[in-house]
Order: C-alpha cells, then structure tokens, then sequence
C-alpha cells in the first residue's frame, strides 16, 4: 500500500529548478488522488541547484554579494548562511549558467570564485562548502588563486595575471607566500559530482572541453600545459595530488582546492543527502520519485537520482524515476529505478520539451497517481 510519498527531483536544466519540479509532479499526483501524502526536497549533486537545495531543505539564509562570472562581468553571488557554515556554488558564480554569450574555456576564468571566497572569509565562517559542478572554466584554478594572493611569473620573471587555459602556458613560476592566510585556519569541504582525476585521456579538458568552448585539436596542448603547472604547484608546496580523483572536477579547480587549501572533498550527492538527511524521510516514505533533465550512462556516476534510489532500495521502497531524455534504455536500470517516466511520450522538440516542462511534469504526475492506485487496489 502507498500512502506516503516523498518527492525528490533534481533540476531539469535551462528548465526548471529541482523545487518547481517537486512542485509540478505533485499538483499532477495531487489532481488525481488528493489523499496521497506528498512531503518534498529539493536536491542537488555538487552542481548547478545544489545551494538553493540546502538552504531551503536546511532553512538557512542567502547573502547576495558583489562577484564577476567567468568572463569578469559584474554579477550578484550568493552565498548560503548555515549557522557557522557557508555554500558557495561555483555555478552560481563561474559558470556556464552565468553566462550570456557562448562559453570560451580559453580565456574563462575562475577569479570571480576567488573574489567571493574571500568575502566568505571575511565573514569569519568557520566552515566553507564549495560545490564544484557546472563551471565554465579550464584553468587550473589560477584565477581564483591569484583572486587570493598568489602571485604568477612569466619567462621573464615579470608578475601577470592568468586569465584561462591559455595562460597556462605562460607559467613559469608561482609565489604562495601572499596567499591569504585564513584558507588555512578554515576548513574547506569540497563538493564534487565527478570523479575524473585532472590529466590524461579522462582529465578535465578530455571529457569536458568541449562543453566549454574548447577545440578538439587544442586537447593535448592545454592538458600538456595544465600536468607542467600543476607539477609546478605540487614541487612549491610539497604535496602529491595530481593523480587523486576529483581533481579534475570543474576545469582542475579540485586540484587546487586539494593541493592548496585545507579541505576534505565528498562525493556531491552522498554529502548532500547526508545534509538534509533524506534517508530518514525516505525510511518514512512508501513511494520515491526521483529524477533529472537528462538521464544516460553518466547518471551512474554520482548523479542525484542514483544516489537516492541506492537509499530507496535500501529499506526495500518503490522507487519511480522522471526525466525529460531518458537514454538509460539499453542499461539494466531496474536494478535501480522500478519504472522510468519520460517527459516526451510522443513526438516532441528539444525546444518544446524545455518550453513545456512544468506541463509535462503535471501530466506524468497523473500517469503516476493511476499506477499507486492500481497498486493500491
């Protein structure tokens, strides 16, 4: 018998946020059998959302600051209040959401990160969550270094500012010694929903380039150039990263956040779900509906829907998945969803679909009633 429901979408990006789409899926259910029991969170998985998520899950507060996003272009930040805790999201600031234009990882930089890092700072937090998905650049995270003190030479020995890959190559030497001080009496937890370490065929600028305005042809030079600067960094501060996983999260800005700060990374989603501690709202529930935009093979690897319905298989609960492009068909779902629902049942435009979301969600929260009360009957 299903009685209680718990609804936990992530966002469907360009479309609607994770809270709106809990929302649509529970007016269709609700318009069906308006004696379900629906609670709802919002969630997210290191990326884009995942600051709204927590702050609204855990009733903290929002202080909008002054930042610039990946192309320095002044925008308004956030960053989340938990008691002593902060969130700083890097999409929310750096990334590709953030941008009008199209994205261009060769001069996108991660120096407005650093900029509202360090108003964080100022604001004397004891701890800084930092989540890294979504970001538009590849740099290594030396634009957000500098941002905090770090002082970079060319071959001249002449101080510049790095601004995107391309200034990478123009490394050749690094000065820690201005680095603001209080990164290391704060400590840092890092969010990340990938687990790519930062070089190699499966580093940052392989897998995730492309999405940022990189050319394939480009790939070996910037990647050639991103292991010579981080070796740089390693030999300044006497550390060994470079081969860690998650270093290669959000255009290499894991391995600064590792090599540099003190800080403690965690798989994005299990932290977050562990936050908001959804596995006992999930041991109260009869039914789990989960879900995102897009649902395909990465979705296995630390995206929200998965890491809510291990908990759903957990305690042995019907766990249903949403998604707006469902191309999960030719992988053994079932170990993990009990039924898929795809927003596009018929013929239906990439356009239409982001254009329509929130009616679709409606109507697939009916189609979803109708099943519990089959179940039920």
């Amino acid at each position: 018998m299903i009685n209680n429901i718990l609804i936990a979408l992530d966002s469907f990006k360009g479309s609607v946020s994770s809270k709106d789409a809990n929302s649509y899926l529970a007016e269709g259910i609700q318009g069906v059998n308006s004696q379900l029991n629906i609670d709802m969170v919002a969630i997210g998985d290191g990326g884009e959302g995942t600051l709204d998520s927590l702050i609204e899950s855990l009733n903290g507060d929002i202080k909008i600051v002054e930042g610039v996003n990946s192309k320095g272009e002044k925008i308004d930040s956030k960053i989340g209040v938990l008691g002593n805790t902060a969130i700083i999201e890097s999409s929310d600031i750096i990334g590709l959401n953030r941008l009008i234009g199209e994205p261009n990882a060769y001069t996108d930089s991660s120096k407005g990160l650093g900029l509202v890092i360090k108003q964080a700072l100022d604001l004397d937090f004891e701890e800084i969550i930092i989540t890294l998905g979504g970001s538009a650049i590849n740099d290594l995270g030396v634009g957000m270094l500098y941002a905090l003190g770090v002082k970079f030479y060319n071959f001249n020995s002449v101080e510049f500012e790095p601004i995107g890959a391309n200034s990478l190559s123009e490394i050749y030497s690094i000065d820690f010694s201005g680095i603001d001080k209080r990164i290391y009496n704060t400590q840092f937890s890092i969010l990340s929903d990938v687990q790519n370490s930062l070089c190699g065929q499966k580093g940052a600028t392989y897998i995730f380039g492309k999405q940022k305005g990189l050319l394939d042809r480009d790939f070996g030079k910037i990647d050639n150039e991103m292991f010579r600067v981080a070796k740089l960094m390693e030999k300044e501060l006497d550390k060994t990263t470079i081969d860690k996983k998650m270093t290669g999260a959000a255009g290499g800005l894991g391995f600064a956040f590792m090599t540099v700060f003190n800080s403690t990374f965690y798989n994005g989603i299990e932290k977050t779900l562990e936050l908001i501690d959804i596995e006992n709202k999930i041991k109260n529930s009869d039914l789990i509906i989960t879900g995102e935009g897009s649902m395909d093979s990465q979705t296995y690897f630390g995206k929200a829907p998965i890491g809510i319905s291990k908990l759903a298989k957990k305690y042995d609960k019907y766990c249903f998945a949403v998604t707006g492009n469902n191309d999960l068909v030719d992988y053994e779902y079932q170990d993990a969803f009990d039924y898929i629902f795809d927003l596009a049942n018929g013929p239906i435009s990439l356009e239409n679909s982001i254009k329509n979301t929130g009616n679709l969600l409606k109507l697939q929260g009916k189609q979803i009633a109708r099943i519990v009360n089959l179940i039920n009957k």
